[in-house]
């Protein structure tokens, strides 16, 4: 048996592996895939509305932002809710706004102050569901929900769509609140 024999074993199993190695080298580059399209630059928005279909309060519901990050929900009696946190997020390609109430009647709203939070999506050029999340036992749970928002205005200004007016109207007999 000769040195070689000794020190690398069986000479056709070495030379197997090495054919193998060297065929997997020479293999062409599998068939690249097609380049993805790119979604659309989003624009952070400063106004809009949706159809909330629950109590309390169905309805519309408008929610605007100011220039220092608070956005305010408008209930169809008037009602005003305050949500707050300068917090942004991006989720598959989208940035987002996240906000969590921390003013507003926990009666009035059914949601507790500092334990509700919002999803706000960047506008795109497509209407967009809301995402709300709820603390629970000091963990945030998400709840996607049915809910579209309608884009009226951008933070750049621009006026994407008019708020229709027919949802100006107040309910019979209620006072708009404006204590918040």
């Amino acid at each position: 048996m000769s040195w070689f024999q000794k020190k690398f074993g069986n000479l056709k199993r070495f030379s197997v592996i090495a054919v193998l190695c060297l065929v997997g080298c020479d293999l062409p580059d599998p068939k690249p895939s097609p380049p993805q399209p790119k979604q659309p630059e989003g624009k952070p928005i400063s106004r809009f509305w949706l159809n909330y279909k629950w109590n309390p309060e169905p309805g519309f519901r408008l929610w605007e932002r100011d220039g220092d990050g608070i956005w305010t929900e408008t209930y169809p009696s008037g009602f005003r809710s305050t949500f707050g946190g300068k917090k942004r997020i991006r989720v598959h390609g989208l940035d987002w706004d996240f906000v969590v109430k921390y003013k507003g009647d926990e009666g009035s709203t059914g949601t507790e102050n500092g334990n509700f939070g919002v999803f706000i999506p960047d506008y795109d050029g497509y209407r967009r569901p809301i995402y709300f999340v709820h603390k629970n036992n000091g963990r945030w749970v998400p709840e996607k929900s049915s809910l579209y928002m309608d884009v009226l205005e951008l933070r750049n200004g621009t006026v994407v769509d008019e708020f229709p007016q027919e949802h100006l109207v107040r309910r019979v007999g209620q006072k708009p609140d404006t204590n918040f």
